[in-house]
């Protein structure tokens, strides 16, 4: 490890070591890590949801390959902004940098809701997420209850998750090749497993009878609803499959640890969101194929999802099971990228006075193990707390919210490659990068004017976490301008 020992006082006026962290990881890491964030259960819970919103399956795939191609562009500016600025901790970076002067305080607004809304509700999500299918796989039952606050199965579907996200932690604390190791292995389980499904559903393409569900692929289910209900359904259908797609952008937050950042996140970015599209419909096609109309739409507990549905139609009970536990080991491993990221955005929100000094004790780096372990330590403490007392609905609701956010940050990180372009007029960058900088946003912009078409009454607690996401952006951008 390369460190620089200094008497005197570094960032935010910590008397500690100036250190860069192990530089461990290559390209095949950057694409493991990115694809371990992306997938994880997003891909076995949201095509019931993107189906039952379109209505049709047709118009389903559809959805998917356009959100596949907004994520392509999202993912080639985050890979051009890593040549500009290699270092540091993804958005963190780039706004301090497009956004300084009398503009940081945008950043430092940033950064507190990335600490302590956004990175933990998606940590705490997926941990109950896999508890939930684990206590499936285990009992092959749902828990009853387990929303109403402290019930029996509230208290073991929580207790699970702690236990996961303590386990997860612990190994991130005590080596940060040994995280990588396993962070790599999640990758390559979730491309088989995905592979698997692909192969399995394309083989029934020869049975006549799941041969049946690709007739009238756009008529087979009827819609009743609004023209207003409509458009917000598809725009909500639309953001359902970005947040599929989401984590594309994790190297990013990882680049202190990558050897040759700037050609190794360029490559992992693209690479990784080009594996997931291709995967992506080719799962959704095998969904189409397999599972009927009426089963696609359905929505109730863990066991009423398209992809539950699935290995029931093929192996019964048993393949209910597989399924759950392929979702338990996708959540675990995107937990694992968050938790690896989360850590890394908290040191260099203290390093660069992006947050009070109170928290500086979490720049600490443990020289024995090589990892920022008070900051693994504080967001374990805090995700446990979130655990604990948040309803099941209260942390759905904030997840969506943490999710809109990030999506509408990506944005804002596409403006800030404008501004660094002119910032750095030493970089070249292509007609290729900004014709795909200037699409993102025109994408991104048609798609949150039509969510604001009122969507069917069952996704309205989702539209109140949509408007409430924007009332947060608007109050940030009101201070920081002020």
């Amino acid at each position: 490890m390369e460190e620089v020992i200094d008497s005197e006082y570094s960032y935010n006026g910590i008397p500690e070591s100036i250190y860069e962290y192990d530089r461990i990881l290559g390209i095949t890491d950057g694409i493991a890590l990115n694809i371990n964030n992306i997938v994880g259960s997003g891909i076995f819970l949201i095509p019931g949801n993107v189906w039952r919103l379109v209505k049709y399956p047709g118009t389903a795939l559809f959805v998917w390959i356009s959100g596949g191609y907004i994520s392509f562009l999202g993912s080639w500016i985050y890979a051009e902004l890593s040549v500009i600025l290699p270092n540091g901790a993804g958005e963190l970076k780039y706004f301090d940098e497009a956004f300084s002067g009398s503009k940081r305080l945008f950043v430092r607004i940033f950064s507190y809701i990335m600490i302590f809304i956004m990175r933990p509700i998606l940590i705490v999500f997926n941990a109950c997420i896999a508890s939930q299918y684990l206590i499936y796989a285990i009992l092959g039952k749902n828990q009853e209850n387990q929303s109403g606050y402290f019930s029996k199965g509230y208290v073991i579907i929580r207790t699970t998750s702690i236990i996961i996200l303590m386990i997860i932690t612990l190994y991130h604390i005590l080596s940060s090749k040994f995280a990588a190791r396993i962070n790599a292995i999640f990758a390559v389980f979730k491309i088989l497993a995905l592979t698997i499904i692909v192969i399995v559903g394309l083989i029934q393409l020869q049975n006549v009878n799941f041969k049946n569900h690709w007739i009238n692929v756009f008529e087979n289910t009827s819609d009743n609803r609004s023209y207003s209900q409509r458009i917000g359904s598809y725009g909500y259908a639309m953001l359902e499959t970005l947040i599929a797609y989401e984590g594309w952008s994790n190297a990013n937050y990882l680049a202190d640890k990558l050897i040759n950042p700037q050609r190794s996140v360029r490559v992992s970015n693209i690479y990784s969101i080009i594996i997931t599209i291709i995967l992506y419909i080719l799962v959704n096609i095998s969904y189409i194929t397999v599972v009927s109309p009426e089963d696609a739409v359905m929505r109730g507990d863990v066991s009423q999802i398209i992809a539950m549905y699935f290995g029931n139609t093929l192996v019964g009970e048993t393949g209910k099971i597989l399924i759950s536990l392929l979702i338990v080991i996708s959540s675990c491993g995107t937990i694992s990228t968050l938790i690896d990221s989360g850590s890394r955005i908290i040191v260099y929100a203290v390093r660069n006075n992006l947050i009070i000094h109170r928290f500086r004790f979490l720049y600490f780096y443990d020289e024995r193990f090589h990892t920022p372990k008070n900051a693994l330590l504080f967001q374990l403490f805090y995700c446990m707390i979130l655990t604990i007392f948040l309803t099941t609905n209260a942390i759905l609701v904030t997840t969506y919210y943490s999710l809109y956010q990030i999506i509408l940050y990506h944005c804002a990180a596409a403006i800030g490659l404008m501004i660094l372009m002119k910032k750095f007029p030493t970089f070249y960058v292509s007609m290729t990068t900004k014709s795909f900088c200037v699409s993102f946003l025109l994408c991104m912009t048609f798609i949150a004017i039509i969510m604001f078409f009122p969507p069917p009454s069952d996704e309205i607690d989702i539209y109140f976490a949509y408007v409430i996401s924007w009332f947060v952006i608007l109050v940030g951008i009101i201070v920081s301008c002020v």
